[in-house]
């Protein structure tokens, strides 16, 4: 479903072509259709008699010559007959002798001639008399397309001007019902009905004259547009048109004024009170047919005034949904070069996650900052982590609003009884939740904001944030844990066991300066014998880069793993890492860590870690990934 109105475009149709007509609108355009063709087949008409008229003085004239002697019609003359500047070929002429010109003797138009030719001349000017008379008596009483003007100035003609200031309330009545806008904090504004409108109103302060405004009948919790609903007053305190049409009018209903499409009824500070109809389209100039309270006269507005009231209440709703965190003292811990990164928590929850996903944000406690703390433990993507802040980060826009303070029918019409998604932020005091319902399949979503009673229409592209599955928000590599924490690694297949025990040195140096170095390294030991601690640190890089290739398959199977892997940690206070490997396919090994978190690998990566535990015990090179 889409609202009846953009901030992308203020244009407004009433019916067809712009225009709300009714049955004698309609006839009334038949008729001038029936009078233009009229007028038109008069001039075809007149000129069909004018040519016959010229083809007669023709004929007249076909053995005659005009003033210089030039022949006017070839239809008596034969075939091979040369002719001459001043006359024709003597018959008894011949190729060996010169030939003998005869004048042709001048022979002056008939006095007929010329006076049907005046009256010919008499009749195309009467004509176009009447046909320009015709077309103003068909266009302008008729509240038609407008072709006169009791103005001949371009300039506009100022209709009504007074100060937005002194305005106390605009009451709008159009298309979509009605909106009341009083001066904030004016006490004399009546109880008015709205469409979609609850509660007391919301108020609005505009930056340029700072007036301030209140839309009545709409919920407080409903953040308004300043520049948009101040514009109501600022339109509705000048109102200029392009020229005036008639001093008056017989029947206000040619000109769609006797139930006026738009009224905008005005009251100032002092009391006083006038009301601005607006009524027909026109379809030759740009403008509609206004009249103001207190002046007979009726004018062409200026081009796309009406637009400016030919809304609903939804169109005062701010757009942006969500502004940014800006960075401060009280914040400082989550940005990071001007940038939010962190949160104390995140919450993903709704029709697209089989159980509600949380995040946390551990800088100081974790290799990975960003940590997934439900449905199990594991560290998180921090690409898709950060992408998730995205709103609080860089705000959240709207292209427009569905309806102001739905009642519970249109929550669930919008797929607010079963959300697609919800996402729950805490950072230190802000709280926000972004709720997102249906889809209405042209890539858009309907979006709610906290408790705000408003259903927005957000673009799919604005909310990819709430989207993520529950594996997208997990970190993609099997294992993050840094080789500094590890005491031991045991890696046991079907046929035997191998474990690699750990021994973590330091050694610290100082210069001349008295600065000091400190280095760390590692010795690995397989079955008491030490081994090369590069290639251990190459087979480990091997198991950091172990990642998901795609979502786990619905039917693993519950069998025994093919091979466990067991991390040991030198802080004997963490819990061991377990990863078990169960062969899916010959393709996939689904690897499961503690917890239950699942991953699909592929079985050339297994197969060849395998395959590097025998290049260690064999002292053989690991390659490098």
């Amino acid at each position: 479903m889409s609202s009846d109105n953009t901030k992308k475009d203020k244009s407004f149709s009433g019916g067809e072509n712009g225009n709300i007509t009714d049955d004698l609108s309609t006839s009334r355009d038949s008729g001038k259709d029936k009078n233009i063709s009229a007028n038109f087949d008069d001039k075809k008409n007149t000129g069909k008699l004018s040519g016959e008229a010229v083809n007669d003085a023709a004929q007249n004239n076909t053995d005659g010559a005009d003033n210089n002697g030039k022949i006017e019609s070839r239809e008596n003359v034969s075939g091979d007959e040369k002719f001459s500047d001043t006359g024709f070929i003597d018959e008894n002429s011949s190729i060996f002798t010169a030939p003998t010109i005869k004048a042709q003797k001048k022979k002056r138009n008939s006095k007929k001639s010329r006076i049907i030719k005046l009256i010919i001349a008499i009749i195309v000017m009467l004509a176009l008399v009447a046909a320009a008379i015709g077309i103003v008596l068909i266009f302008g009483e008729s509240g038609g397309d407008d072709v006169s003007s009791s103005s001949s100035s371009d300039a506009s003609i100022s209709v009504k001007a007074v100060s937005a200031s002194d305005i106390s309330r605009v009451e709008v009545h159009n298309q979509y019902g009605s909106y009341v806008i009083s001066a904030a904090g004016d006490s004399s504004s009546e109880d008015n009905s709205s469409d979609n409108s609850s509660g007391s109103g919301s108020s609005s302060s505009s930056s340029s004259d700072d007036l301030s405004w209140k839309l009545e009948n709409v919920d407080e919790r409903i953040p308004i547009d300043d520049e948009v609903i101040a514009g109501i007053p600022e339109a509705a305190a000048v109102v200029n048109a392009q020229r005036k049409l008639a001093d008056s009018a017989e029947s206000l209903a040619n000109y769609g004024l006797d139930n006026p499409e738009i009224t905008i009824k005005v009251t100032l500070k002092n009391g006083e009170e006038y009301t601005i109809s607006i009524g027909n389209a026109t379809s030759i100039d740009s403008g509609r047919y206004i009249q103001v309270s207190g002046d007979d006269a009726i004018y062409l507005s200026e081009s796309g005034y009406e637009e400016t009231f030919d809304t609903s209440t939804t169109y005062f709703a701010e757009l942006v949904i969500v502004s940014a965190l800006e960075e401060s003292s009280t914040y400082s811990k989550y940005f990071s070069s001007g940038e939010l990164i962190g949160y104390d928590s995140i919450k993903l929850s709704g029709s697209i996650y089989p159980q509600p996903v949380e995040l946390a944000f551990t800088p100081d406690d974790a290799l990975i900052a960003y940590q997934v703390t439900a449905p199990i433990s594991d560290a998180a993507n921090e690409v898709t982590a950060v992408d998730i802040l995205s709103p609080l980060s860089g705000s959240l826009y709207a292209s427009e609003t569905y309806v102001l303070s739905p009642d519970a029918a249109t929550l669930s019409e919008y797929g607010f009884d079963n959300p697609t998604s919800v996402v729950e932020y805490t950072i230190k005091d802000v709280y926000l939740k972004v709720t997102v319902g249906k889809a209405d399949g042209d890539g858009y979503y309907a979006v709610m904001i906290n408790d705000i009673p408003a259903i927005y229409k957000v673009s799919e592209a604005n909310i990819d944030f709430a989207m993520y599955s529950t594996d997208d928000i997990y970190y993609t590599s099997i294992l993050v844990e840094s080789i500094s924490d590890i005491q031991s690694i045991t890696f046991k297949t079907p046929d035997n066991e191998y474990l690699f025990e750990l021994e973590h040195t330091s050694t610290t140096t100082t210069d001349e300066d008295g600065n000091t170095d400190t280095k760390t390294d590692i010795i690995v030991r397989y079955n008491g014998a030490e081994i090369s601690s590069v290639d251990f640190r190459t087979f480990y890089q091997h198991l950091l880069l172990m990642k998901s290739v795609e979502a786990v398959p619905s039917d693993v199977p519950d069998t025994e793993p093919e091979y466990v892997l067991t991390l040991t940690h030198v802080d004997s206070s963490v819990s061991d890492t377990v990863i078990k490997f169960t062969k899916y396919s010959s393709r996939r090994y689904i690897a499961e860590k503690q917890g239950g978190r699942q991953l699909c690998i592929t079985s050339d990566t297994v197969n060849a870690y395998v395959t590097y535990i025998q290049n260690l015990i064999n002292g053989e090179e690991v390659p490098e990934p």
